[in-house]
């Protein structure tokens, strides 16, 4: 047990005729939480991270644990009342009920109790903000959110969730929360994956979010307890296991090396008989996702204890429906700011799904709205307002989009163009020349790389060559479009001939990617390599 500074007290629920004993923990210090009565806490070097951040109280809403209860255990909390009257010392959109913004009185499926006890403005959504000094970690290689959500229950009550950090839209997390069914009220634990092409937002030492839903008109209210942000995590020691067996539906026959996803986060692969194990997947609600060319993706919501083991199996539909054209291209230069985005598929899509959810446009200030045009096809998306030059954009159609017999996309599509110069790290130009006094860094083969490739399929690794023409101390690394370093592949010294090395991108997102070669005596070259997953 971690060491407590706790005090209890006996509290009676009365919820729906129930009556509920239980004896509450509110408040005690851990290595990884800090004083969880705190409502900003900072931490560096946990056992967890590089950084801890959280915004909010670890409190139940401030009806407090249950003795023994670890709300990073992937447990439901009890049962709770509602409406409570809210702490105004609380941080901004937490510790309360918000509904969200498209609510004005006549939802499509009825509505839940927090919307029914509430009223405009106490309930309206608020951000949350969390703030930390992002130059106390030399660098971000990798964040992860936990987030304590209440009540959610779009499933039921028919709403669409949209979640947004610093403005831009995030596919992965709306998949994750729109399956979320908190019927009771009840409380649960998320952990999520914070992009990697979205990495940039933690720059400005500010990571704001927001979940709303501006379209259903859905009465459904929910509450977030606390939101915790970990920076370059290194061991999160509450986790379970998923496993399965995967089919193709039609033939019954297993498939083997079918990509399994948790979450972003944990990730394994179906062997010769269809088995697929993923160990240490974070406990907490749990949304996991296949990918095979040629195959459907599929997705499945689990709730996952600590210690637990679950068992789900997947029969995948072929052939998909799969992106074979995209205008303007993929690592495009200098788009005409007027330019509509138009994709086309290799067979005839479900026009009802091709939408705001489902395709998500954005530049690197915010997700951007517009108008849809579409034939069984194609579809063309037309900016509300010209974009802004000189800037990167960024075009994402998600799986959930399916195709008129039901059968979900290949993969998430993700790509990148720029209405200016797409810039790298070297005083923003792009260095691909050949030799520097005998020293090259050679294309990387195959580019683009990863299994989205439309031409040819394989897997998540590319490899680089280099040439030394004397002993030489290098530096080789892959940068992100932002000009963050993600990856180190060499750091050491060598003798004068030539290398290769691969990089193994399988835990990176589709976009745009630099590899740098820097030497001892102030030698740089930069080429770019392009990701498609």
């Amino acid at each position: 047990m971690i060491r407590t500074n706790t005090f209890f007290r006996m509290l009676l629920f009365i919820f729906l005729g129930t009556v509920f004993f239980c004896t509450t923990v509110f408040s005690q210090t851990t290595a990884n939480d800090g004083n969880w009565s705190n409502h900003h806490e900072l931490l560096l070097n946990t056992p967890e991270a590089d950084m801890m951040v959280r915004t909010g109280d670890i409190d139940n809403l401030g009806f407090g644990w249950p003795a023994d209860f670890d709300p990073f255990s992937g447990n439901n909390t009890p049962i709770h009342s509602y409406p409570w009257a809210v702490d105004s010392t609380d941080p901004a959109g937490t510790d309360r009920i918000m509904v969200i913004t498209s609510y004005i009185g006549s939802p499509p499926a009825g509505q839940d109790g927090y919307t029914g006890t509430t009223s405009r403005p106490e309930n309206n959504v608020q951000p949350i903000t969390l703030t930390f000094p992002s130059n106390s970690v030399q660098t971000i290689r990798s964040a992860m959110l936990q987030i304590f959500a209440d009540d959610f229950q779009a499933p039921l009550w028919k709403a669409s969730y949209e979640i947004r950090l610093d403005d831009i839209r995030v596919p992965s997390l709306e998949a994750i929360f729109n399956n979320l069914l908190q019927t009771g009220p009840i409380g649960k634990i998320v952990s999520l994956k914070i992009p990697s092409n979205l990495l940039y937002l933690l720059n400005d030492d500010t990571l704001r979010i927001v979940f709303d839903d501006s379209t259903s008109g859905a009465g459904d209210g929910y509450a977030i307890d606390f939101i915790k942000l970990l920076i370059n995590p290194v061991q999160i020691t509450q986790t379970g296991t998923i496993q399965g067996v995967i089919i193709d539906k039609a033939t019954r026959n297993p498939l083997e090396n079918v990509r399994v996803v948790a979450n972003g986060i944990s990730e394994g692969y179906s062997d010769a008989a269809g088995q697929y194990q993923i160990d240490s997947v974070l406990a907490g609600l749990v949304n996991i996702q296949t990918f095979k060319p040629g195959y459907g993706s599929e997705s499945q919501t689990v709730e996952l204890s600590a210690g637990e083991t679950i068992t789900r199996n997947f029969e995948l539909n072929a052939p998909a429906p799969e992106v074979v054209h995209v205008s303007p291209a993929d690592s495009a230069e200098y788009v005409n700011t007027q330019a509509p985005i138009v994709i086309n598929f290799n067979a005839e899509m479900d026009t009802s799904t091709l939408n705001s959810s489902t395709f998500i446009f954005s530049d690197t200030h915010e997700t951007l709205a517009g108008t849809f045009t579409k034939t069984l096809t194609s579809l063309t998306f037309t900016p509300a307002v010209p974009l802004r030059p000189d800037m990167l954009h960024r075009v994402s159609l998600t799986s959930g989009a399916k195709s008129i017999s039901g059968i979900s996309l290949v993969d998430n599509y993700t790509w990148v163009f720029s209405t200016g110069k797409i810039t790298s790290l070297d005083g923003g130009r792009e260095k691909i020349n050949h030799s520097v006094q005998g020293y090259d860094l050679l294309p990387n083969y195959p580019n683009p790389f990863g299994a989205g490739r439309t031409l040819f399929r394989g897997d998540s690794k590319t490899t680089i060559k280099y040439r030394l023409p004397v002993v030489s101390r290098i530096d080789i690394s892959i940068y992100n479009i932002f000009g963050q370093k993600v990856a180190t592949l060499v750091s050491a010294k060598q003798a004068a001939g030539t290398y290769q090395v691969e990089w193994n991108a399988s835990g990176f997102a589709s976009g745009i990617y630099f590899y740098k070669m820097e030497t001892a005596k102030g030698h740089i070259q930069t080429r770019k390599l392009i990701l498609l997953k």
